[in-house]
């Protein structure tokens, strides 16, 4: 029991230092990706080209392996996280056993989380409010799903995003500042895979907190479904 309470006192921790950021998640055990080389710039300046994944989404699943390094102890969690549309998004903590321990469900700006272990319920337009140490530049709730593969947000926010793309116009590092204190996020992505046609999508990524906490996300088991436009 002392075992369970502890994990569960970590995956709140991580709750708040993954999920309010906006990072928020999918993947899981290294994977084989293909690797972008200066061979193929003209399939991929097409592929680019099209609708945004953000209109186009109708359902997306992936599994995630997070690894969180904080100055007070480390983490591994597994998650399923699941897209209907871009902005509904659910996600399935499991602990390195592969239990169920927490789940969270947004929809726009709102939030459902349910501690499984504990059978508490938590819910709103705001995210808790807890005493964890740590002072993290809040995000926008309805910014989460957007970030956590890779899409910039797109409607202006009390924080400040700065991004950064490649040649072939995939986001690569996303600079998130809190305009009152100034705190800061610093976010990479990478090892890209080709999910359909027009769509790539970061396998791995990579959050650095001001105060020295890392956060490694892996991507894996991708299933993408996209409705057409009218």
């Amino acid at each position: 029991m002392k075992f369970v309470a502890n994990f569960l006192s970590k995956l709140i921790r991580f709750i708040y230092y993954l999920i309010i950021p906006g990072l928020i998640l999918q993947g899981c055990s290294v994977i084989s990706t293909r690797t972008i080389t200066d061979e193929v710039p003209a399939q991929l300046s097409r592929t680019l080209n099209s609708p945004s994944l953000s209109e186009t989404l109708q359902f997306l699943s992936l599994d995630a392996r997070i690894e969180i390094d904080t100055p007070d102890d480390d983490l591994l969690l597994f998650a399923n996280i699941s897209y209907n549309n871009i902005d509904t998004l659910t996600i399935q903590f499991k602990d390195p056993l592969k239990r169920k321990l927490a789940k969270l469900d947004v929809f726009n700006d709102e939030f459902n989380f349910w501690l499984q272990r504990q059978g508490k319920y938590y819910s709103g337009v705001d995210w808790l409010e807890l005493p964890i140490g740590y002072h993290i530049p809040l995000i926008p709730i309805q910014d989460i799903s957007r970030i956590l593969i890779g899409l910039v947000p797109v409607k202006p926010q009390p924080v400040s995003y700065r991004s950064t793309f490649d040649d072939y116009k995939r986001l690569i590092k996303m600079d998130i500042i809190n305009k009152n204190s100034k705190e800061s996020i610093v976010i990479l992505y990478g090892r890209f895979k080709q999910l359909e046609e027009h769509y790539w999508m970061p396998t791995y990524v990579k959050i650095n907190y001001d105060q020295n906490i890392i956060i490694e996300i892996h991507y894996s088991r991708f299933h993408l479904e996209l409705r057409k436009l009218t």
